[in-house]
C-alpha cells in the first residue's frame, strides 16, 4: 500500500504524507514488514506482528516509534510528541508500554475578563459537567496502560494574560475505561499581566492523582 496525501474530513487531524505498508501473511500470522509515513512533519513507524492462535482472538506485539509528530491541533494547543510504544498481549486486554517525550508544543489562551462587580452582570456558572477520559468501547476499554511522558523541552505558554512555559513529569496508568495520570507538571518564568498590575510567579506545580487525574491540585508563589 502506498499514500502520497491524506487529509481527513476534521481539519484538527494531521495530513498523513508518504505512507508505505506491506503486510504478510504466514501460517498464523501477520507481519509489519513495512508500516510507516509522516504525519505533519514528524515520521512514523510500526513493526512488529499480529499472530492469531484463534482467528476471532488475536494476539499483538507492536512497537511504534515517532519522532516529533503532530499528536494535537485545535484552536488553544499544538503538540507534538517522539514515542516509544509497545503493545503486547491479547486484543481484548492488551498492556502498552513505553515512553512519550513532549517537544516543539504551545499552549494559546485568551481569557476575557468578567466584570463580576457590573451592576445587571450575573456571575460566571460553573461547567454542567466535569470532563472526563475514557475509552468505554472495546477492546480498548480493558487495555492496561504504563506510560512515561515527559516534556523534551518546556511547553510554551502564550496568552493575553499569561506567558511562560511549562515541564511535566508525568505516568499515565490504569485502564482504558479508567486511566489515569500521576505526576507534577512544574511551571517556569511565568508572568500574569491583570489590570493594573503583573504577577511573577515564582514557583508554580499542577499535581495530577489518579484517583482524579482531570482535577490536579494547584501550588502557585508569585509576588
Amino acid at each position: 500500500m502506498t499514500v502520497n496525501v491524506a487529509r481527513f474530513t476534521n481539519a484538527t487531524l494531521p495530513a498523513l504524507r508518504n505512507f508505505n505498508a506491506r503486510l504478510s501473511f504466514a501460517r498464523d500470522a501477520l507481519t509489519l514488514d513495512r508500516f510507516g509515513g509522516d504525519l505533519a512533519g514528524g515520521p512514523f513507524r510500526l513493526t512488529g506482528r499480529v499472530t492469531f492462535p484463534k482467528l476471532t482472538q488475536p494476539t499483538l506485539d507492536l512497537q511504534l516509534k515517532a519522532d516529533s509528530v503532530l499528536v494535537a491541533r485545535n484552536d488553544t494547543l499544538t503538540a507534538r510528541a517522539d514515542a516509544d510504544l509497545k503493545a503486547t498481549g491479547p486484543l481484548m486486554a492488551a498492556t502498552i508500554t513505553g515512553n512519550v517525550a513532549i517537544t516543539n508544543s504551545h499552549f494559546l489562551k485568551n481569557i476575557d475578563l468578567i466584570p463580576i462587580g457590573l451592576p445587571g452582570r450575573p456571575a460566571p456558572e460553573p461547567p454542567a459537567q466535569r470532563p472526563e477520559i475514557s475509552l468505554p468501547a472495546p477492546p480498548f476499554r480493558d487495555w492496561k496502560f504504563d506510560v512515561a511522558i515527559k516534556t523534551k523541552d518546556p511547553v510554551l505558554i502564550r496568552g493575553n494574560l499569561a506567558t511562560g512555559g511549562a515541564t511535566g513529569d508525568l505516568k499515565l496508568t490504569g485502564t482504558g475505561l479508567h486511566p489515569g495520570l500521576q505526576g507534577v507538571v512544574k511551571m517556569q518564568k511565568v508572568e500574569a499581566t491583570l489590570p493594573f498590575s503583573r504577577l511573577e510567579v515564582s514557583r508554580g506545580s499542577l499535581t495530577f492523582s489518579p484517583s482524579d487525574s482531570m482535577n490536579p491540585s494547584v501550588d502557585l508563589e508569585g509576588t
